[in-house]
């Protein structure tokens, strides 16, 4: 990468950073954390420096970050709208035949409510700062 490319990259993340809402580590209530120096999502600071030790070449000093990135959380659920546009698009022309409608609406919305699986994804508005 050439030296512009590093300064504007450096120059991004500085607006980013001052831009950020910051919360101690102590404070994050998300169950993870993302460090863009690794790429790589976390759920403990301890895994994370166990990530670092595990990476170091031989003699090489641990460079942890000051920072990293929050997450948003992302539940698992069926977006029955989503999924009845994409089935009555093939279907016949001005099809409309659909029985218990409400019903399979207050199904889904149930079903819904009791998924418990996540995903997460980087926000960059939220900075966690170390107070290790």
């Amino acid at each position: 990468m050439d030296i512009i490319k590093i300064e504007e990259n450096a120059r991004r993340e500085k607006v980013r950073f001052e831009k950020a809402t910051k919360i101690k580590y102590s404070d994050y209530k998300v169950a993870m954390f993302y460090d863009e120096q690794t790429d790589q999502y976390f759920d403990d600071y301890d895994d994370m420096v166990e990530s670092y030790e595990n990476n170091l070449s031989e003699g090489e000093k641990i460079n942890l970050p000051k920072y990293v990135y929050g997450c948003k959380e992302i539940k698992f659920k069926i977006n029955i709208e989503h999924a009845l546009e994409s089935a009555i698009e093939d279907m016949y022309d001005d099809f409309d035949d659909i029985v218990n409608l409400t019903e399979l609406h207050e199904f889904v919305n149930e079903w819904n409510k009791k998924q418990t699986a996540s995903t997460y994804f980087q926000d960059n508005n939220t900075i966690i700062i170390f107070d290790k």
